[in-house]
């Protein structure tokens, strides 16, 4: 396996699946598209998933589903929010390297 490349549909940071796509994976070998598609995840909205019991958030993904172009600064301002709506809830985020957000 190739890391930055999904297995299964061989897209790659450069070349998203149509839509866009993310990694589910550490490796980078399994993008948000084919994860829903193996039943790997349960999207829940654009940018949205369920993957073993935790539920992952790109920012970038959900930039562009509401329309908002994916600066730095966007993503910035959705972090924020995400942290502090589940700091309300005593949840646990993490935020991972691209914007990729994960809480159990």
């Amino acid at each position: 396996m190739t890391r930055g490349v999904c297995q299964h549909c061989f897209c790659t940071e450069h070349r998203p699946c149509m839509g866009g796509c993310f990694w589910i994976d550490a490796e980078q070998t399994v993008c948000s598209r084919c994860a829903i598609d193996l039943g790997i995840a349960e999207e829940l909205q654009s940018g949205v998933l369920v993957i073993d019991g935790a539920m992952h958030l790109d920012l970038f993904t959900m930039c562009l589903a509401a329309g908002y172009a994916p600066t730095e600064e966007n993503m910035a301002t959705l972090a924020e929010a995400a942290q502090l709506a589940f700091a309300e809830q005593n949840a646990e985020v993490e935020l991972r390297e691209g914007g990729d957000f994960r809480w159990p």
